[in-house]
């Protein structure tokens, strides 16, 4: 009896697991721009500001542990595609973002004792040294703060007829110091 009682509590969790951290089953694209943005500790709430418009992901989404149980924390993912062009992609994140043409963090820093501010990192791979353009369209950015990391890798093959979009968060739980 005891064994049933315990693997019917193991599956029971594992069920509760799943729903809890937004595992999403792999199934047709999904349109992002009718999903319930949240009050962001969701993972539909943390991906809807890095979404990019009509952008839809093939293979779900997922929300897992950080890894570390000493730091409270969630791990989120997912491929979003789209049909708009490499340049109108980072176009569109380096304005939302505030990121200049030299891929440059143009906000201004805070002073110290203010809200934390950030850092932004733009890695833009699409080039040879020669200046010659290569078969895939690379640019990764990263924006850091002190409850957060998300990363965005932008690509797309001279083949392809969808601009890929890689999104990474690291997100503390709130009131993580």
């Amino acid at each position: 009896m005891r064994r049933i009682l315990i693997a019917a509590g193991v599956m029971a969790i594992g069920f509760l697991a799943g729903g809890m951290l937004g595992v999403a089953e792999e199934s047709k694209p999904v349109d992002l721009t009718s999903a319930p943005a949240g009050d962001g500790t969701s993972l539909m709430g943390m991906l809807s500001p890095w979404a990019y418009p009509d952008a839809t992901w093939i293979e779900g989404a997922s929300m897992s542990d950080g890894g570390n149980p000493k730091l409270p924390s969630v791990n989120c993912k997912t491929v979003l595609v789209t049909p708009d062009s490499f340049e109108d992609v980072t176009k569109y994140y380096g304005e939302k973002l505030n990121i200049d043409e030299k891929g440059n963090d143009a906000v201004k820093k805070p002073q110290l004792g203010g809200d934390g501010g950030r850092s932004v990192t733009v890695v833009n791979d699409s080039v040879f040294d020669e200046g010659d353009e290569r078969p895939v369209k690379l640019q990764v950015i990263t924006v850091n703060k002190p409850e957060s990391s998300t990363t965005l890798v932008i690509s797309r093959a001279a083949e392809e007829r969808e601009t890929h979009i890689a999104w990474s968060h690291f997100q503390r739980a709130p009131g993580e110091k």
